[in-house]
C-alpha cells in the first residue's frame, strides 16, 4: 500500500515559463521583462548593459516544492544543503535559508559568504579536493557540520591538524564508486579517472587513520557522480556500492550517522520547466527511495542547479546584425566572460528577443558575444524572428553556472544583477 502511494506523489512546479503574451510581450513568471527593466532601471540599463535578472517568487516557490516533495519520497531525517557555487548571491543565499535549506561550500570564501548571509556552522557542509591548510583549520574551528574530505593524504591532514587543535571535526569521506553517468565529460565526477573521491580498495588507509587520529569523527560516507544527470541508472549503481561499503565501514568498527548522496540533478536548457523537471525528479527520488528505504540514517543532499537555474535570465542588447555569403551573426553585449557554459560546455540556452516582431519568417544566425575568441558563441544556428540594433534578448535558465563563472576576461565589466518578485 506505501508502495502504491509513493506512485501517486505529483511531481510539480509552479512553471518558470518563459513566453509571449497576447500582445508580444516576453513574459518570465508571470512578469513582462521590459516592465521589470524599466521598474528596475539603473545607470547599468540606463548605458544599454546586459543584467542578469532573477524571480524571487520562483526561487521560493521551487525551494517549497522540492522540499516538499523529497520529504513525501523519503521517510527518515533528510537535510538539503544547497550547492551555493551554482550561484552566490546575498540575496538569493538568504532566500534559501528561510526555506529550511542548509548550504554546501567549496572554498573559504565560500565559507564566509554563507556565514555572512546567516547560515549557522552546523548547516555547512565543506566539500572540495585542494583544501589548503588554513582551510582546514577555520573549518574545525568553527566546528561546521561536516567536512567532506577526497583523498587519503587530506585524510591525513585533517587529522593531525585537529589534533594539534584538540578540536574534534565530523568527516564525510567521499568515495568515488567508478560508475561512468551519462554527462558532459567536464562535469563528471564519480568514474575512476576523475579526481574525486577515494577510491573503494583505499578504505584500508581511511580506517586506520580514524583510527590513530582521536579528534576525527566519522560521519559517514558521500557521493556526488557528475551534474546535469537525467538517467539515473549510474546513481542507482553508486548507491548500491556505496551502500555495501557503509556495511564494510561499520564492521571495522566505524558505523555511521550520514549517508551524503549529493545532487546532480539535471535541468534540460531547451525546454520549460513544467515540460520536463516535474519527471527529471521523480526518476531522481524513485531511485533514492528504492535504495534507501529502511536506511535509518541522516540522508543529505547537495542539490543546486535544480533550484536555481530556472530562476534567472540574463538580458543582453543587440549590437549588429552582421551578414556575410556564409552566415548571419547577431552580435550582442554580452558572452562567455558573463556567461561561460555554452562556451565551456556547449550548453543550449533558449535566446529570445523580449518583443516579438511580426509575423515574418524566421532566420537562422548565430547570437555571439564580443570577446576575441572563437568559441564566444551564445548560440549556433538558432531560429529567431527577426531583430535590429537596440532589440534586447533573454538568454533563458541563467540561475545557476552563470553570475558565478563570469570573468573579466577582455577587461569588460561584470553585469549587474537584479532581482523583481
Amino acid at each position: 500500500m506505501k508502495s502504491q502511494r509513493r506512485k501517486n506523489v505529483k511531481y510539480r512546479f509552479k512553471d518558470s515559463q518563459i513566453s509571449y503574451d497576447s500582445q508580444g510581450n516576453l513574459e518570465f513568471y508571470g512578469i513582462p521583462l521590459s516592465h521589470a527593466l524599466k521598474a528596475k532601471a539603473t545607470a547599468s540599463l540606463k548605458n544599454h548593459e546586459p543584467v542578469y535578472l532573477y524571480s524571487q517568487a520562483q526561487i521560493r516557490d521551487r525551494a517549497q516544492s522540492f522540499m516538499k516533495q523529497l520529504k513525501s519520497a523519503l521517510k527518515q531525517e533528510v537535510s538539503v544543503h544547497y550547492a551555493m557555487k551554482a550561484n552566490f548571491h546575498p540575496q538569493l543565499l538568504k532566500l534559501l535559508k528561510s526555506q529550511g535549506l542548509g548550504i554546501d561550500v567549496v572554498s573559504i570564501g565560500e565559507l564566509k559568504i554563507a556565514l555572512k548571509a546567516g547560515f549557522k556552522p552546523q548547516q555547512i557542509i565543506y566539500s572540495g579536493v585542494g583544501k589548503t591548510e588554513t582551510e582546514i583549520t577555520q573549518a574545525i574551528r568553527l566546528k561546521i557540520f561536516q567536512l567532506n574530505v577526497e583523498s587519503v593524504a587530506e585524510l591525513s591532514r585533517v587529522g593531525r591538524i585537529a589534533d594539534q587543535l584538540k578540536i574534534p571535526i565530523h568527516i564525510g569521506v567521499r568515495v568515488n564508486p567508478g560508475v561512468n553517468p551519462q554527462t558532459h565529460p567536464y562535469i563528471a565526477t564519480g568514474f575512476r579517472e576523475n579526481k574525486f573521491g577515494i577510491d573503494p580498495s583505499q578504505m584500508g588507509p581511511v580506517i586506520a587513520l580514524f583510527k590513530k587520529h582521536k579528534n576525527l569523527r566519522y560521519q559517514g560516507l558521500s557521493l556526488h557522480i557528475g551534474s546535469q544527470l537525467f538517467d539515473f541508472s549510474a546513481l542507482s549503481e553508486a548507491l548500491q556500492i556505496t551502500l555495501k561499503m557503509d556495511g564494510e565501514m561499520e564492521a571495522q568498527g566505524l558505523p555511521s550517522k550520514v549517508l551524503d548522496v549529493g545532487g546532480g540533478i539535471g535541468v534540460d536548457y531547451t525546454a520549460n520547466s513544467e515540460s520536463v523537471d516535474p519527471k527529471t525528479l521523480e526518476n531522481f527520488l524513485q531511485v533514492l527511495s528504492t535504495h534507501l528505504r529502511g536506511v535509518k540514517k541522516k540522508i543529505c543532499l547537495e542539490p543546486g542547479r535544480f533550484i536555481v537555474a530556472r530562476s534567472g535570465v540574463l538580458l543582453t542588447e543587440v549590437q549588429y546584425v552582421k551578414e556575410t555569403p556564409h552566415k548571419k551573426f547577431i552580435i550582442v553585449n554580452t558572452g562567455m566572460h558573463h556567461l561561460l557554459r555554452p562556451a565551456l560546455y556547449q550548453a543550449e540556452h533558449r535566446i529570445l528577443p523580449l518583443r516579438k516582431s511580426g509575423s515574418g519568417p524566421l532566420q537562422t544566425v548565430d547570437v555571439v558575444g564580443p570577446i576575441c575568441e572563437s568559441s564566444d558563441v551564445i548560440g549556433r544556428n538558432r531560429s529567431l524572428p527577426q531583430v535590429q540594433e537596440g532589440d534586447w534578448l533573454a538568454i533563458a535558465d541563467a540561475g545557476a553556472y552563470g553570475y558565478s563563472m563570469a570573468s573579466h576576461y577582455n577587461s569588460f565589466a561584470l553585469p549587474k544583477e537584479i532581482f523583481i518578485d
